[in-house]
């Protein structure tokens, strides 16, 4: 039929979730990055940058037309329908705050990234997941 190409290019694949986790899992790593280095003002962009992917993998996980364009499809799709926790991942200015964001970032980006796997199976870095988790838990020195 005509419809069948541009279905198709609106498509989400597996391999598009797993790379939208993997990217929110470096934002997360490079937020603790900065976060060491006292770097507040890049620490803040690079959560907003991991919300971003949370955003895209659960539009994914729930069927919104253009998930790669986040929090606005999240929105049209659903607006009730929020990321659990996902109020929490905003904070000041603060490198505390900022850190605790980041921790409840990690939590949502995991279920985000479940949810949109579940839907569009992906095999999801797991390992780094692990591994930005635990950087996070320490606490800086």
């Amino acid at each position: 039929s005509g419809d069948a190409p541009a279905a198709a290019a609106y498509a989400v694949t597996g391999e598009q979730v797993r790379e939208w986790s993997f990217l929110g899992w470096c934002a997360l790593i490079d937020a603790d990055k900065y976060l060491r280095r006292g770097s507040l003002w890049e620490a803040d962009s690079r959560l907003h940058e991991a919300r971003h992917r949370i955003w895209a993998l659960w539009a994914a996980a729930h069927g919104a037309l253009y998930p790669w364009h986040g929090l606005s499809q999240v929105l049209d799709h659903d607006p009730a329908n929020l990321p659990p926790g996902i109020e929490s991942t905003v904070a000041r200015l603060d490198a505390a705050d900022l850190r605790r964001a980041a921790r409840v970032s990690a939590d949502v980006l995991v279920t985000a990234s479940e949810a949109a796997a579940k839907r569009h199976p992906a095999d999801l870095p797991t390992a780094m997941a692990a591994y930005v988790t635990r950087a996070l838990e320490r606490t800086p020195t």
